[in-house]
């Protein structure tokens, strides 16, 4: 498996982990949470979005750096939108949260920003 395949693959399962952690049931949830984050949820928020978004730039990072950058900030921030309607109208105890929102941005936007410093 190539390079480019390798880093799709990490950006597609870190996708689907973040999928999986979103739409479990509360409950379910709390059981695997390994770090309390020291209850600041919107932390874990940013931080997992931070790593979204610069795993799926850093899978496209062989085309041009505005256009992999514009993709991985369309797929992180519909991700991070989508996933809160579907905690509101879809899941079991989860709930809508503008603020979950804001922190999934800024995440995505640092993580673009990490990715840009490094390269």
């Amino acid at each position: 498996m190539g390079p480019i395949n390798r880093h799709y693959t990490l950006a597609f399962v870190w996708t689907c982990i973040l999928i999986v952690l979103s739409v479990i049931s509360k409950g379910t949830a709390s059981k695997l949470v390994i770090i309390d984050f020291f209850g600041v949820d919107k932390l874990a928020h940013l931080l997992f979005y931070a790593v979204l978004s610069w795993l799926w730039v850093r899978a496209m990072s062989n085309s041009k750096i505005e256009k992999s950058a514009l993709v991985s900030f369309l797929i992180s921030t519909t991700l991070g939108v989508s996933l809160e309607f579907i905690q509101k109208y879809c899941t079991d105890g989860r709930s809508f949260e503008y603020d979950d929102m804001i922190a999934n941005l800024l995440g995505t936007v640092i993580g673009l920003i990490v990715f840009k410093l490094k390269s």
